[in-house]
């Protein structure tokens, strides 16, 4: 009669079917470590241990122990396993709500100015070129773009210092949003040029009642740092005309009247016209 180990056992297809499983459960737990739930991983772990008990059976299969080993390993890993998903399913979700956040965030910055939080040129190049396409060519006066430039506003950096300035381009910037209509973008476009784009004018009137509000607002004394200034600016104007053919030349005509407006010392005039 031939010699058989006895620590081998008998039926090797069994042996087979354990090393493919053991070697499935490490497998499943590298790729579950990699999700950093720590539940996860123990329920995986326990439903491993009853899985590598059922098929080393030969070694067990006389202890009376072995059946509740393995149905405590198996009960105890499915309740743990469904622990770790219902967690991993919230973290998952505010991941996704974190990455959202950031992705809103990138794109705020990327249309914005950090300082005063308004459009940046970028963004309002992109918003009159679509306001553009949807308005009709016979409409496009109802349409129009400020350019402002804030007077001797080097003066107050070099003498009050530039986070006095930047206290200032804040100021100017909230000013300018609260006496624009809601739908009208205001825009930070330069150091100390801002741009307005308005739509839907009905007529010649609106648009005069825009500037004159913008004036009244940004013409108010304001305490920036202890000192006491008055802001002024130049501003120019340039509504849709049948000369203008492309959104480039309705911002161009509004930087040349603001221009023009400084040339000829608008802080007691501040409003030139073009196009």
């Amino acid at each position: 009669k031939a010699w058989t180990p006895t620590f081998l056992p008998p039926d090797w297809l069994d042996v087979s079917l354990a090393a493919l499983h053991v070697a499935g459960a490490i497998v499943g737990y590298i790729f579950i470590r990699k999700l950093h739930n720590f539940t996860l991983q123990l329920g995986w772990v326990l439903l491993s241990l009853q899985i590598l008990i059922d098929f080393c059976d030969e070694f067990t299969r006389n202890q009376n122990w072995d059946t509740w080993v393995q149905t405590g390993f198996a009960v105890s890993g499915y309740l743990v396993l469904a622990v770790g998903l219902a967690r991993s399913q919230a973290s998952l979700e505010v991941e996704a709500a974190r990455f959202k956040r950031r992705e809103e965030q990138l794109r705020h910055d990327a249309n914005h100015d950090r300082l005063t939080g308004l459009a940046n040129r970028s963004h309002f190049s992109e918003e009159l070129a679509v306001r553009w396409r949807q308005t009709a060519a016979a409409d496009r006066d109802s349409l129009a773009v400020l350019f402002l430039d804030l007077d001797d506003f080097k003066a107050v950096n070099d003498k009050e210092g530039h986070l006095a300035g930047d206290e200032l381009l804040q100021v100017v910037g909230r000013r300018l949003k609260s006496a624009v209509r809601g739908d009208d973008l205001v825009a930070r476009v330069g150091g100390d040029e801002f741009a307005v784009l308005v739509h839907g004018l009905p007529d010649a009137d609106t648009l005069e009642k825009i500037v004159d509000r913008i004036r009244a607002r940004l013409s108010k004394s304001v305490v920036v740092d202890g000192t006491l200034i008055t802001p002024r600016a130049s501003i120019g104007v340039a509504r849709g005309c049948a000369e203008h053919s492309r959104p480039k030349d309705l911002m161009r005509a509004a930087d040349a009247a603001m221009y023009a407006a400084k040339r000829a010392k608008t802080g007691e005039d501040p409003l030139a016209a073009a196009g």
